[in-house]
């Protein structure tokens, strides 16, 4: 229990998950109720225990669920595209080679990626890089009004 990497809150205090390990950095849950954890795997919790998806490699940094139900996975690889998305039952490695630190869809539907690459937009079915926009971008918000 000392080298658990997620933890968790409850009644009896802070006990750690067992079963999960890779230096955890994002932890997300859908609207299946399914909790996803990413490190250096990505991480599925399902019938009280966790399960390592091996489909997905890379240095995992954000999971995401978009308004359609699909489930993104970002983060950083040597070498090849480090940005995932399940559909059709499995997952699909996305042509995008670039290192993604978050992934947010805003009102209107559009969904973002940004990392050390800068900022990224999806849009039917492509990335593509949002120019006027440098440098290592980490998140992003929008706010009421809707401005991002």
């Amino acid at each position: 229990a000392g080298n658990a990497e997620l933890w968790r809150y409850g009644n009896s205090g802070w006990q750690p998950m067992d079963g999960v390990s890779g230096g955890i950095g994002s932890i997300y849950q859908d609207t299946d109720g399914t909790f996803w954890a990413g490190g250096d795997y990505l991480w599925r919790y399902e019938a009280g225990s966790w399960q390592q998806e091996i489909e997905v490699s890379g240095d995992i940094g954000s999971i995401y669920q978009d308004s359609d139900g699909t489930l993104w996975v970002g983060g950083s690889s040597i070498g090849g595209s480090s940005l995932w998305r399940y559909e059709a039952g499995g997952w699909q490695q996305q042509p995008l080679n670039i290192d993604i630190s978050f992934i947010h869809q805003s009102s209107d539907g559009t969904l973002w990626g940004g990392g050390d690459d800068g900022l990224w937009r999806h849009q039917a079915g492509v990335w593509q890089q949002e120019i006027g926009v440098s440098g290592s971008i980490h998140s992003i918000y929008q706010d009421t009004d809707g401005t991002l």
